[in-house]
């Protein structure tokens, strides 16, 4: 795994670490799927904690006018904007009929990130699947099994490089 696969889109993005705000957001998603970039934005603000660096419980949620930003200088801010990255990637790649919510939860079982560049061309992802995954206990009440077995499925059966309709390409290795 690259030492920071999340540093390719900040920097392409032109987002400073302690803050990626919405704008930076949006345009993260613009990079790695075609599809409403509304519901990308969405998930980034309810995912708890990740807002500043005020600490919060698990379940505090937020609303307000003021502007919000994730502080991905975090270990866990940083792993969620990637995983949601790999979700929104996939996804639009091999035409899921998942969340992205869900797909972030299932990614880092299921996935690693092992390269990833951005540039005038497109993103270009290598993502490891993984070996025979299985659905974490704490994410049993969750993620139903089959379905998450069928999302194995689908990784298994993809091709090798899938091209992103967003531009770029997404290259599946075994693990």
């Amino acid at each position: 795994m690259p030492d920071d696969p999340l540093a390719a889109f900040l920097t392409a993005t032109g987002a400073a670490d302690e803050h990626v705000g919405p704008e930076q957001i949006r345009a993260l998603g613009a990079r790695v799927t075609s599809h409403a970039l509304e519901g990308f934005m969405l998930y980034p603000v309810i995912a708890s904690g990740l807002m500043d660096d005020q600490q919060r419980s698990p379940d505090f949620f937020e609303i307000h006018d003021r502007e919000w930003w994730i502080d991905a200088r975090r270990p866990a801010a940083r792993d969620y904007l990637t995983a949601l990255i790999v979700a929104a990637a996939v996804s639009d790649a091999l035409e899921l009929d998942y969340t992205l919510w869900w797909l972030t939860k299932v990614v880092p079982t299921t996935l690693t990130i092992e390269a990833a560049t951005v540039d005038k061309e497109g993103v270009r992802l290598t993502i490891r699947r993984q070996r025979s995954p299985e659905l974490p206990p704490d994410l049993a009440s969750e993620i139903h099994p089959q379905d998450f077995t069928d999302f194995v499925m689908a990784l298994a059966e993809a091709a090798d490089v899938v091209p992103l309709p967003a531009g770029g390409i997404l290259t599946f290795v075994d693990g």
